[in-house]
């Protein structure tokens, strides 16, 4: 009797580390996803849209009509996100991702109407790659440099030689200026984090991240890409 008990015993240790290895095998979920809504801090229930959702200094997501985001496949971890909305000071928390599940996370955004000042000028890309290789010290070039001096690439009917159509300056669908003779523009925008995108008819548009600062000169550089002419 006690012969049949030991082997017993030793068939379910036997069975049992079997189990054990196969589930130390087994593929351990890496990804998961963050979904809330951002609201106003100030104003219990009122929700903000559109909002801007950033990991460092790209845009992983925008909030629909009712304020509500979403963000899929993140690998687990904590990230530090920005959320911004005009009118609001932007706010930066750490969100936990756990692998195959939803974290469920409400960014509270406070209002702040301060605004700065953003100068921005427009850039052939084509051009600035063929002054590059001349000019290699371009590449040091500081946004402020670029607006203030001379690349030889500047979108504009002197250095093309040609007339241009407008070049504006996109937030979302609200247009905040259109250049001059030079390529260049300026506009006051609240203070935060924006996803601003470039157009010109003849180039594709260009989004940039931009920040806007209080009470100082905010420069940001646009370079365009031309369009491929159309294959008949």
């Amino acid at each position: 009797m006690k012969s049949i008990y030991g082997t017993l015993f030793c068939l379910f240790c036997f069975l049992w580390l079997l189990h054990c290895d196969k589930s130390s095998t087994e593929p351990q979920e890496t990804v998961g996803s963050i979904q809330g809504t951002v609201v106003n801090l100030n104003a219990e229930m009122s929700t903000i849209s559109p909002a801007y959702i950033f990991f460092e200094d790209s845009l992983l997501t925008t909030t629909d009509e009712m304020g509500v985001f979403s963000i899929a496949t993140l690998e687990k971890g904590d990230y530090p996100l920005t959320c911004s909305a005009l009118g609001y000071r932007d706010t930066t928390m750490q969100v936990t991702v756990q692998g195959g599940q939803t974290t469920v996370f409400d960014f509270p955004l406070t209002p702040d109407a301060t605004t700065g000042r953003v100068l921005a000028e427009f850039q052939d890309m084509f051009l600035f790659a063929e002054v590059l290789a001349e000019i290699d010290s371009l590449a040091n070039w500081s946004d402020k440099e670029m607006f203030e001096g001379v690349t030889g690439a500047t979108l504009q009917s002197k250095t093309l030689r040609r007339e241009l159509p407008e070049r504006r300056v996109f937030l979302g669908d609200s247009l905040l200026a259109i250049s001059d003779d030079f390529g260049q523009c300026w506009f006051n925008l609240q203070i935060g984090t924006y996803p601003v995108r470039a157009t010109c008819d003849g180039y594709e548009d260009t989004e940039q991240v931009i920040r806007v600062l209080p009470d100082e000169k905010n420069y940001v550089i646009f370079f365009l890409d031309r369009e491929l002419p159309v294959q008949l």
